[in-house]
């Protein structure tokens, strides 16, 4: 998640989401994330859209992933 002052930048924060899978954090796992800061993207909401998008490309096979042997 990336705080930008108050709010979310949801621009950076999908764009480090799309990384993260192309690397091979699970769906589980940012999901779990996303939970975590559910009332920073979605405020006193339970689900907003910006969370449902997320989840739904926290679910979607990335198109590549990062080598294992790329890996630091």
């Amino acid at each position: 998640m990336v705080a930008e002052g108050p709010s979310v930048n949801a621009a950076r924060t999908a764009t480090l989401l799309g990384c993260a899978r192309a690397w091979g954090v699970s769906t589980d796992a940012l999901n779990q994330q996303l939970d975590a800061k559910r009332s920073d993207l979605c405020g006193a909401e339970r689900d907003c859209p910006l969370l449902a998008t997320l989840r739904a490309w926290a679910a979607a096979e990335p198109p590549a992933r990062v080598s294992r042997a790329a890996r630091p």
